[in-house]
Order: C-alpha cells, then sequence, then structure tokens
C-alpha cells in the first residue's frame, strides 16, 4: 500500500494571522478555474487539490474535476440548493492539528 504524503505549514507561512476573518479564505467551487490548487477541509483533513477543468453547472449544481497527489482523480459538487460559502473549500487550508509540538495545518 502507498504511504501518503503530507506536509507540515504553519500559519504564519501561508500569510494567515490569528486576527484574520477565515471565512474570507472560503472559495466558490464556482470561482475556480482550471490550475488552481484550492483545499478541501472536511472530516478532520485538509486535502491540497489541483482543478484539472473549469467548473461546469448542471440543473443540479457544479461540478468541476479535480487532482490530489494522495487520492488521485476525482469530482466534486456543490449542489444548487447550496445558499452559503462552500466552507469545505478554501484558499488555505483550514483544520489546525498539532505535529510535534506545533500548532499548524497537515495537508495531504
Amino acid at each position: 500500500m502507498k504511504q501518503k504524503k503530507f506536509e507540515f505549514l504553519k500559519p504564519v507561512e501561508l500569510g494567515c494571522h490569528n486576527d484574520d476573518n477565515w471565512t474570507d479564505y472560503y472559495v466558490l467551487l464556482s470561482e475556480i478555474k482550471k490550475g488552481d490548487t484550492f483545499y478541501e477541509c472536511d472530516h478532520g483533513r485538509n486535502v491540497k487539490l489541483k482543478a484539472l477543468t473549469n467548473p461546469k453547472k448542471n440543473k443540479n449544481g457544479w461540478f468541476c474535476k479535480v487532482r490530489s497527489e494522495n487520492y488521485g482523480d476525482r469530482s466534486v459538487f456543490v449542489s444548487a440548493a447550496t445558499t452559503y460559502l462552500n466552507a469545505n473549500f478554501s484558499k488555505v487550508p483550514l483544520i489546525m492539528s498539532e505535529y510535534n509540538g506545533y500548532f499548524g495545518f497537515i495537508v495531504e
């Protein structure tokens, strides 16, 4: 089984500060462009994604093909019924963890 790779980033390395309004880092899937790097932050993980296509809209919502180094290629989707910023997608990792005595972001 292939071992997952990860990187550990401290907030200062990302230009983030404690007094930041973290909602400013959220991105809408509809605004992603092919080639953009963004993060899916969900279920206690920060997964780095690269958009392989521009998002497309159908009657059910927005979808985009993405690539992750650890999880390969897949599609991500946001329902047309979503009426708020999708907190799962962001410009920077959002889920903080402790690693070797430091607080920061483990990115898969």
